[in-house]
């Protein structure tokens, strides 16, 4: 596969999972565990301008969409970090 390939593909997994989390975060509260302080909650909603109910819930999505890119990014990078070692054996 070349190099072109390998990080077309890379962003589309970054991608797809982190939209794909957000999604399933948001709608299963059995994943609340992974969660901001309520301190961060409020300065986010105040740097964002939060003032209604379609604003918080923008919000909540960002915040989702950036739980989800951290997860993707640290599986890639286990996933390159395994896949290199196998690959100088």
């Amino acid at each position: 596969m070349n190099r072109k390939t390998k990080y077309f593909l890379s962003v589309l997994w970054v991608m797809l999972f982190s939209v794909a989390f957000a999604a399933m975060w948001l709608r299963t509260p059995a994943l609340w565990f992974i969660n901001l302080p309520q301190s961060v909650w409020e300065s986010l909603a105040i740097q964002l301008g939060q003032n209604c109910c379609e604003s918080t819930a923008d919000l909540e999505m960002l915040v989702g969409l950036g739980f989800g890119f951290l997860i993707a990014l640290s599986l890639l990078l286990i996933f390159l970090s395994v896949a290199g070692r196998y690959k100088n054996k």
